[in-house]
């Protein structure tokens, strides 16, 4: 991961409750651990909360403001105080109610925006960044959308919190798949459960689970129908047990057999976890999320308001009964997230602090140094110091020519932190290399960058493979170009020392950089 230096700051603006449940704070919870391990600072600012979860967030090492209760004037004059004291280098917008009138109302002061879109609830008009982490999201659903924007969706960014990493079990084609019947059975349907749709999934279960399955029922911190379930759950005929402010869920996905869920965020903590799930939309941004995991053979899915007229009884009873559904489901899930959409996130927002832009010829004293620079010779694979005159006319000649991109990579003050090297080959593919000055080596910002770069390269390139060549104990670099997604390829030499050859092959791009004839913004 990046580490951010100087400290970098995060501000969320997201809220939890009865009627909206806690799904924004949760999903936003795992970007700002993402953002703290990178080095970074994270606030998170709500206006309601429950305790359980204020707890949480305190513990997690964030900074927790409370907007008062007020009218949406003076709760906007209060959120843009917050976002000139703290000068926060990105805020978020998470929530459905966080719409263009309340967007165009945030005085950034020089902070970048990103706002999270499950719908389209809003044009975004003033975001520099949209996102999206839905199954059903693809980039070219915001063609329409300003060209400066960068457009961030899909299930690789699916956010997901650090406890499903420490806590993940075997991967999905090793997970244990009860044989016979289902006796571990999870009902999760949100924080809030307006509806209290828990109660009807405990009816249903009732009604086609045998005796001696165990059914673990999560109650949401702003659920307020506990009352009737525990009564459902002493007049049920098998063990109900209830669990709220639940610490460690992704210990409680590996004892399950199968997960009734509300088609949530939920679902995609599920899918890491490789857990057989049947999806239930509660309210109507969840259909297509539910639709579009049946359709990969990572979900079954029923009606809200089928489980009381029986229809639901069928579809259930089937999936308990047959471990080879349940298997099938478990494996097609587990493929759909792999659980560094946050990471992935984190760094995509990094990679705004910088920018590129093209080497010029009064940047060759510069990059002479750099590239005799003791520590970036170590991992060349022409490892001597080069005589000025001939490394000067080397360079001269490599910014004119047209097989090579010579980037000059700059912070956010214009102070040069590196470069990116690009050379084109006849076979279409193009060989990548990173150098960065020695002030900001071991800091992890390398990912952000190659990522980046090869989103830059394929707009200006087109379709390309992207090739690094890395010596075996440059460890940084080999870490680096796995984490932006490069795969070993093959072992070569090259100036007859032995180079590891790594591939990348991007697809899907997002295209949506800002490039000029001189500056390129690393987004």
């Amino acid at each position: 991961m990046p580490n951010l230096s100087p400290v970098h700051r995060l501000l969320i603006r997201a809220d939890a409750g009865p009627k909206m449940g806690t799904g924004h704070v949760m999903r936003c919870l795992a970007l700002g651990q993402a953002w703290q391990k990178m080095g970074g600072q994270v606030t998170i600012i709500t206006n309601t909360l429950p305790a359980r979860l204020a707890m949480r967030i305190h513990t997690e090492g964030f900074e927790l403001r409370m907007l008062p209760d007020c009218g949406p004037e003076e709760e906007m004059q209060i959120f843009n105080d917050h976002i000139t004291r703290q000068n926060p280098d990105w805020v978020v917008l998470d929530g459905y109610r966080f719409d263009d009138c309340y967007q165009e109302s945030i005085c950034l002061n020089g902070s970048r925006l990103l706002v999270v879109d499950d719908f389209g609830h809003g044009n975004h008009a003033g975001a520099d960044a949209i996102f999206n982490q839905n199954a059903y999201a693809d980039t070219g659903d915001y063609t329409l959308r300003k060209k400066s924007q960068d457009i961030i969706a899909g299930l690789e960014f699916v956010l997901i919190r650090e406890e499903f990493e420490l806590d993940h079990g075997p991967p999905a084609n090793h997970r244990k798949i009860a044989m016979g019947n289902a006796k571990r059975i999870l009902v999760t349907i949100g924080g809030a459960d307006p509806h209290n749709t828990t109660l009807d999934v405990i009816r249903v279960l009732d009604q086609c689970a045998e005796a001696g399955t165990s059914v673990d029922v999560i109650v949401g911190h702003c659920n307020p129908h506990f009352e009737s379930l525990k009564t459902a759950a002493k007049q049920s005929k098998f063990s109900i047990r209830f669990h709220s402010n639940v610490d460690r869920m992704a210990s409680m996905f590996q004892r399950t057999d199968l997960a009734i869920t509300a088609a949530g965020s939920t679902c995609y903590e599920l899918c890491h976890a490789g857990v057989p799930m049947i999806a239930i939309p509660i309210v109507n941004n969840q259909i297509e999320v539910a639709n579009c995991l049946v359709r990969r053979g990572a979900a079954e899915t029923v009606e809200q308001s089928d489980l009381r007229n029986g229809e639901a009884q069928n579809v259930i009873s089937r999936i308990i009964r047959n471990p080879k559904c349940r298997e099938s489901l478990s494996l097609a899930a587990r493929k759909l997230v792999d659980g560094q959409g946050a990471a992935r996130l984190a760094r995509r927002l990094c990679s705004h602090l910088y920018r590129f832009r093209k080497a010029e010829k009064q940047d060759v004293a510069m990059l002479m140094d750099w590239h005799n620079d003791s520590e970036i010779r170590a991992t060349r694979f022409g490892a001597t110091a080069v005589q000025s005159k001939q490394l000067q006319d080397w360079l001269l000649e490599q910014l004119s020519g047209e097989q090579h991109v010579n980037w000059i990579i700059e912070n956010t003050t214009g102070r040069p932190i590196g470069q990116i090297l690009l050379e084109s080959t006849d076979s279409n593919r193009t060989v990548i290399g990173i150098n960065l000055v020695p002030s900001m080596r071991g800091k992890g910002i390398g990912t952000s960058l190659i990522e980046a770069a090869c989103r830059l390269a394929t707009r200006l390139l087109g379709n390309t493979e992207f090739v690094a060549y890395i010596k075996p104990i440059d460890f940084a670099s080999q870490t680096a170009f796995r984490k932006a997604g490069f795969k070993t390829a093959a072992t070569t030499t090259i100036n007859g020392q032995v180079a590891l050859e790594f591939s990348f092959c991007p697809t899907g791009q997002s295209t949506t950089e800002v490039v000029t004839n001189h500056h390129m913004k690393a987004s």
